[in-house]
């Protein structure tokens, strides 16, 4: 089963999340005090964790715009671990900011469970 088309056109815009996500990576701030000894600033870690995020979407998205729905479910559960690991930091906002990107995530990860289950009753 394929996906549907506007499927394919959402992974192209999220696969920018994952070009963001390297531009910030490489780009981010270094204490070069000793070379053997690396300390970034606080900041860097922010943005390092932000890199990381993006570049899991990106991934995403170039998965979007094929028709494995397995390595789609594999990718979304990575991005779950990630938003588990990052409730505790936002627990405090309000509105959570993660909990509806959590939503988003999840339903595409059901859906490709769905389409894989579907593929796997028409081949029998």
């Amino acid at each position: 089963m394929s996906l549907p088309n506007f499927t394919w056109e959402a992974g192209r815009l999220i696969s920018f999340a994952g070009k963001v996500g390297e531009t910030i990576y490489d780009n981010r701030p270094k204490n070069t005090k000793e070379p053997w000894e690396y300390h970034p600033p606080k900041h860097a870690e922010y943005a390092w964790e932000l890199s990381e995020c993006l570049l899991d979407f990106g991934e995403l998205g170039k998965l979007l715009q094929g028709q494995d729905m397995a390595a789609i479910e594999k990718c979304c559960n990575h991005i779950l671990s990630r938003y588990n690991s990052m409730a505790d930091m936002t627990i405090h906002s309000q509105p959570i900011p993660i909990n509806e990107g959590k939503a988003i995530v999840l339903e595409i990860r059901d859906k490709a469970r769905s389409w894989q289950k579907q593929d796997l009753e028409l081949d029998r």
